[in-house]
């Protein structure tokens, strides 16, 4: 019987897939090296956390993961949401619609040059506070996976609403500014990654430990 209303898997990039159905592998078969890897992986890992969730036969989840589609399962067993970094995915399992997110703690960018473009001005404000330069790029990186967790929970784009999200750290929630939909939203620090995590009714920051490491 699950317990959690939450739940967050994290899978080593370099594990090999082992459950894919014959439609998963043709919807694989002219796609290219890494993106073939990564469907396949994707998809296999989906389906064995599931199957040990809802003690269901691997092959059997009534997963719809075509390429090219949001992976998804019928309501009835729950809402999926999954996000890729450089070794890692990240699987998100909830009992309501919930967007996941994963970033390596030391990737390289520019934060200034990320700050300005995405994020709006009451976070570039807040931002602008912090002098010290690895400090503020983990400050820029937290307000990304909480940004993209929440539009994923939408199924929307980053080129499209990445300006329309304004994150509110202190508070843990996510505001966005066109439709007012309020969500909570949590920034996990585990091990080398930072897990962003967005629903509108689940408080994910009281919740007891909900990440299964598969590392």
């Amino acid at each position: 019987m699950i317990s959690k209303p939450f739940l967050l898997w994290i899978i080593p990039k370099k594990n090999s897939p082992k459950y894919l159905t014959k439609e998963e592998l043709a919807s694989a078969k002219e796609l290219l090296n890494p993106k073939k890897n990564m469907f396949l992986h994707s998809r296999s890992y989906i389906r064995e956390v599931l199957s040990e969730l809802l003690g269901i036969n691997p092959l059997n989840i009534p997963l719809d993961g075509v390429f090219g589609k949001i992976p998804s399962i019928p309501p009835e067993f729950g809402y999926i949401s999954l996000s890729h970094c450089e070794n890692a995915l990240l699987i998100g399992w909830s009992t309501e619609k919930i967007g996941v997110d994963i970033e390596r703690k030391n990737r390289n960018f520019d934060a200034n040059k990320i700050m300005k473009r995405c994020y709006c001005n009451d976070e570039i404000n807040e931002l602008n506070m912090i002098k010290n330069k690895d400090k503020l790029r983990k400050a820029v990186m937290k307000l990304w996976v909480l940004k993209e967790s929440s539009i994923k929970l939408q199924q929307g784009s980053i080129a499209r609403d990445l300006l329309n999200w304004q994150i509110n750290l202190s508070e843990k929630i996510a505001i966005n500014k066109i439709t007012k939909l309020k969500l909570n939203s949590y920034c996990f620090e585990y091990k080398d990654w930072y897990l962003g995590t967005a629903s509108q009714n689940i408080k994910i920051k009281e919740l007891d430990t909900v990440i299964c490491d598969m590392f």
